[in-house]
């Protein structure tokens, strides 16, 4: 079975089993603190697989690692810019998400040594009993202020506008890590 229709069947089978679980009627009357409570944890799975199957659907859009801008954009000269500058370089593409770049089968040879801009994909974290937040990518890389309740704009250079603050970055490796956003720095670029 191909990684295609492998990942189609688990798309399926979680949105089948979302679909299943978000129309059970449960009923709490008379029922125990702990039935309670065990009600409350499976509502939030059933939340979170919702998350996810949304997730593995805007992942599979087709779109690979074609390379490295020509040119350098700073963290805050907002996505637009970042996406002209992939469309200059390779016709058809715009910033990569971090998905995007771990999903690329068809490598390609990059020279640059510089950190490239990347899109934050954002997987969903449970988090419960008073946890804070995470904000988390899809690399892995997680915010440096999670703890302290962060949020995406952590990883997007408070959504592209700010120097001073932190974005998402990969190397011609493939190795993703946060970056000042005060520099310039060519932008990771996907196109179908």
């Amino acid at each position: 079975m191909t990684r295609s229709a492998r990942r189609s069947l688990a798309l399926a089978s979680l949105a089948a089993l979302v679909l299943v679980a978000s129309g059970l009627e449960v009923r709490c009357d008379g029922a125990s603190a702990q039935s309670r409570t065990t009600i409350a944890s499976l509502q939030a799975e059933i939340d979170l697989l919702g998350l996810r199957v949304a997730m593995l659907e805007a992942s599979a859009s087709g779109y690979e690692l074609k390379g490295f801008s020509a040119t350098n954009r700073g963290g805050n000269g907002g996505l637009l810019g970042m996406n002209a500058a992939c469309a200059a370089t390779f016709a058809g593409s715009r910033t990569c998400t971090s998905t995007e770049v771990l999903e690329t089968r068809n490598v390609p040879t990059i020279t640059s040594n510089a950190d490239a801009w990347v899109r934050p994909s954002f997987s969903p974290v449970a988090t419960g009993g008073g946890a804070a937040s995470v904000a988390l990518d899809a690399s892995g890389v997680a915010s440096p202020n999670s703890s302290n309740g962060a949020t995406a704009d952590d990883l997007t250079c408070r959504g592209w506008i700010a120097n001073g603050a932190l974005g998402l970055s990969v190397n011609k490796n493939g190795s993703f890590r946060l970056v000042g956003c005060d520099s310039s720095r060519p932008v990771a670029c996907c196109g179908p």
